[in-house]
């Protein structure tokens, strides 16, 4: 993103894009909030029917959507924000192979590595997720350049997590959208709200 490498201040970025300009301007306002939020220089993105995409400077974009009931039922109940749940899910969407510890979740959901260990643990305890290795290379060379603990690893729980947040309906629709080669949307308004700190 342009921006972080040219701006010479903290800012932060909130972007909608709605039909008219009252909703293009409510979906700023609260794509800036989850900006501040993130609480790094970076942009985030909302659309029509609730989806929040960002943060836009990373190359895994988390697409939060709040028309979930399950997940937000399911934060409700388990005390988790329902902010760090959709992102959880948003990232299973897009890697649902991806090996998890609590610095990849901290750094990805924004919040410290002991609260994402927190997270870890209860998804762990309900059987969401389950221990596993890292993702690729496990040399002895690579072992030998780490410092402290090892690290714990851990990777979705297809079938447990699936049945948990994602309605059926949408599990149809991602299998749909997947196979789709192209689609099109074409928006009539865009309102940008930036807000900066000193």
């Amino acid at each position: 993103m342009q921006c972080k490498k040219n701006l010479g201040f903290p800012f932060r970025l909130g972007i909608g894009l709605s039909s008219s300009d009252e909703r293009s301007r409510y979906y700023a306002e609260h794509a800036l909030m989850e900006s501040n939020r993130y609480g790094r220089n970076d942009a985030f993105y909302m659309e029509e029917e609730g989806k929040l995409i960002g943060p836009l400077s990373q190359n895994l974009k988390l697409v939060k959507n709040y028309n979930n009931e399950k997940a937000i039922d399911f934060a409700k109940t388990q005390g988790i924000h329902e902010n760090n749940i959709l992102k959880l899910i948003s990232l299973y969407e897009l890697a649902p192979e991806k090996a998890l510890n609590a610095q990849t979740v901290a750094e990805l959901l924004g919040i410290t590595s002991r609260s994402a260990s927190r997270i870890l643990a209860k998804l762990l305890a309900l059987n969401l997720i389950r221990p596993g290795k890292e993702e690729g290379d496990s040399s002895e060379e690579k072992k030998k350049l780490r410092h402290g603990r090892p690290a714990l690893h851990f990777h979705f729980v297809k079938e447990s997590f699936e049945e948990t947040f994602l309605p059926k309906k949408i599990l149809k629709f991602l299998s749909a959208v997947f196979r789709m080669q192209s689609f099109y949307f074409l928006p009539c308004c865009c309102i940008i709200t930036a807000k900066y700190k000193e």
